[in-house]
């Protein structure tokens, strides 16, 4: 029962978020991203995972990553989901077609290091 309930809090969470401005916002950026069916997106600082849940509706296999667990809760938008430091993350270098970062950068004190790190994920031509 509490798996039930589970998922209708995540499913309800996720129409609440989509139809926000900030839901339209990213769904537009999403689509600007032109991602092809199957890429391997990564969203880093996803927050509860909008974005990541926009781009596999897209047909990606995506992935999103936040420092914060509170983030997560109380579930998150999409599966993939996991903690990480955007200066340290945990994938081998050229793992991702597309790595994005919507709300982070300006929040950091060194961003110029993330998007090293995030760089060194990224496929060649990414």
């Amino acid at each position: 029962m509490d798996d039930i309930l589970f998922k209708k809090d995540a499913v309800y969470f996720h129409e609440l978020q989509t139809k926000t401005g900030w839901g339209r916002t990213l769904y537009g950026f999403a689509e600007w991203c032109a991602p092809e069916p199957g890429w391997l997106t990564l969203d880093v600082g996803c927050g509860p995972g909008l974005l990541p849940a926009i781009f596999s509706q897209l047909g990606c296999r995506a992935v999103g990553v936040d420092l914060d667990p509170k983030m997560f809760h109380p579930s998150p938008l999409h599966p993939i989901t996991s903690i990480a430091d955007v200066n340290a993350l945990p994938f081998p270098s050229h793992t991702f077609d597309l790595v994005t970062s919507t709300n982070l950068l300006f929040l950091l004190p060194q961003p110029i290091l993330a998007l090293i790190e995030m760089k060194r994920v990224l496929q060649p031509g990414g």
